[in-house]
């Protein structure tokens, strides 16, 4: 029963992943860098998928931070380390990305 409900916990976390990607594209599309898109949505997919093992919690990763943020959910976290990725990848000046030919 426990690896169903991970399954589906991971599954709809890559679903939310997409949404900075989607609402980027609609609100700035020559910003979007696909690679940083995709280290975004893996970087975030990584983070549900540890928090997702059993035993392993905001509350125990990060002891220090105080007890409102060692309760959020582990979503939300997720979807804050993409959008620093994705923050990022709109920083870097086109002229710095390589060009496929």
């Amino acid at each position: 029963m426990l690896i169903g409900v991970t399954m589906l916990l991971l599954a709809y976390a890559i679903v939310a992943q997409l949404a900075p990607a989607l609402a980027l594209a609609l609100v700035a599309p020559s910003r979007i860098r696909p690679a940083f898109i995709v280290g975004g949505i893996l970087l975030g997919e990584a983070t549900v998928a540890v928090f997702a093992m059993p035993g392993v919690s905001v509350a125990s990763v990060f002891p220090s931070w105080p007890s409102a943020l060692q309760d959020i959910n582990v979503g939300v976290l997720a979807l804050c380390a993409n959008l620093v990725v994705i923050g990022c990848g709109t920083l870097v000046p086109p002229s710095h990305m390589r060009k496929s030919d």
